[in-house]
């Protein structure tokens, strides 16, 4: 996988002419589809591929060749929506935010305004997501996104759908991981001295929704862990957008003087900076001074690629992460993904957007359930009935058999979001590797995983 910046006009509509020549009463007869993607700037490795990945669902969709399967079945023929007796082509359309929330809620009002969108997939940063939601949610306009990972996309919000995991529910994995018994991680090859005699564990990550709330559930994992580490999310570091110079919140991490560092940073720049600082002040991973802790990006082999060329060791035994994606697939699950990833590599494997991954997979099965999710609604403008189907749904994916939407245990309702498994990975020879230890069941608790109101 490449992470380049991509070079997307500021602004420009990508348009997928999947629809093109409808006449005017035609359109009428259009699913109207649109998205807010970071497809420049920093951040735009997030953006470029997961709107490829939902640009291939689309077209994939309107060729009758959908490759993951809905549960109960729905029918994939080519053409469009199958809605009653008519097929109902599907209109893409995208736009860049580029990195900057006030680009961002534009778009969305002109993606609702103008361009007639029956549902927006994004905003990803969770400021501009808060605010769209201002917009979409009097309209009852569906919105989406599979790479969010915040709760602010769901909780209290009929209309959202985050087709990931949140950060509360990465942190309630990885906390139950470090607070695991020396049996249990004796029995997955993990040598049963990693935690022994550590007690403090410190947080430092970007001042965003998506960190507050997750350094919130590593707080609840660890108390529901047997509090076996010493920490308060009122300790924890969080660093501001556009921060170069890390020093200063590294060394409040240092001041606390941690045997455990979640470094809760998903930009790669932020990630070797942090990373970097961490070893200058003591903080050394690399001999087990501390175990450093981090997300399914500091998981990906492209990035323990990149910190070996700048000096970085990750094969200490001393850094651990999660991924949500299982590594250890089942047959079919395995069949689907090769057939995806020959079609999205020929496409986009030589552009800015770079080779399949994980994330774009999940973009993609995101995708394509939505659009099964309409078909078994039976409309494409009754949005109360296309999340009541969507969310019966359950899909074979490139993720794995049978992923569903999760249902609150208080009130039976099922919500906006996946129901996600954590599998723990961790790094030996410069290679990724599954440690056989997964969470799902266990890691749903928590007002910001099915409650109704979110952190101020």
């Amino acid at each position: 996988m490449r992470f380049t910046l991509g070079k997307a006009l500021v602004g420009a509509a990508l348009a997928i002419g999947l629809a093109a020549g409808t006449t005017t009463a035609q359109a009428e007869d259009t699913y109207k589809f649109g998205g807010v993607f970071t497809l420049s700037g920093p951040a735009s490795f997030l953006g470029l591929f997961e709107e490829a990945a939902v640009r291939l669902a689309v077209e994939q969709f309107m060729k009758g060749d959908c490759i993951v399967e809905a549960i109960p079945a729905q029918p994939c023929e080519g053409g469009g929506l199958k809605i009653g007796d008519k097929k109902i082509p599907i209109e893409w359309k995208a736009y860049d935010d580029v990195s900057e929330d006030k680009k961002s809620i534009d778009a969305v009002t002109r993606l609702v305004e103008q361009d007639g969108a029956r549902a927006i997939w994004g905003p990803r940063m969770n400021s501009a997501l808060l605010s769209a939601s201002t917009i979409l949610d009097p309209q009852k306009i569906i919105s989406i996104c599979a790479i969010c990972s915040s709760p602010a996309m769901t909780v209290g919000r009929k209309y959202g759908h985050d087709i990931t995991d949140t950060g509360v529910i990465e942190k309630h994995a990885i906390a139950a991981f470090i607070s695991e018994s020396p049996d249990k991680l004796k029995e997955h090859g993990i040598d049963p001295k990693l935690f022994e005699g550590r007690k403090k564990a410190a947080f430092i990550g970007r001042n965003e929704l998506y960190t507050v709330h997750g350094s919130i559930g590593f707080q609840e994992g660890i108390e529901k862990g047997g509090k076996k580490y010493a920490y308060s999310h009122d300790d924890a570091v969080f660093y501001p957008f556009g921060t170069t110079d890390f020093a200063p919140y590294v060394a409040k991490i240092a001041e606390q003087k941690p045997d455990i560092v979640m470094m809760d940073a998903y930009i790669i720049p932020d990630m070797l900076a942090i990373m970097a600082e961490m070893k200058k002040q003591g903080l050394d991973f690399e001999t087990g001074k501390v175990v450093l802790l981090g997300n399914d990006v500091l998981m990906l082999q492209y990035f323990v690629d990149e910190a070996k060329k700048v000096n970085i060791s990750m094969s200490s035994g001393y850094v651990w992460g999660w991924q949500e994606h299982n590594p250890a697939q089942d047959p079919a699950t395995l069949a689907r993904v090769e057939k995806y990833v020959k079609i999205y590599n020929e496409k986009y494997g030589k552009t800015e957007v770079g080779t399949s991954s994980p994330f774009d997979r999940g973009a993609y099965d995101a995708g394509m359930w939505f659009l099964y999710g309409v078909q078994a609604a039976g409309t494409i403008t009754d949005n109360d009935a296309i999340v009541k189907a969507w969310r019966g749904l359950k899909i074979n994916g490139l993720r794995g058999p049978e992923n569903g939407f999760f249902v609150r245990p208080d009130n039976g309702e099922t919500t906006g979001q996946l129901f996600a498994s954590e599998f723990i990975i961790g790094v030996k020879d410069d290679k990724v590797f599954y440690t056989g230890i997964k969470y799902r069941d266990e890691l749903f608790y928590g007002a910001y995983v099915y409650g109704d109101k979110l952190p101020k």
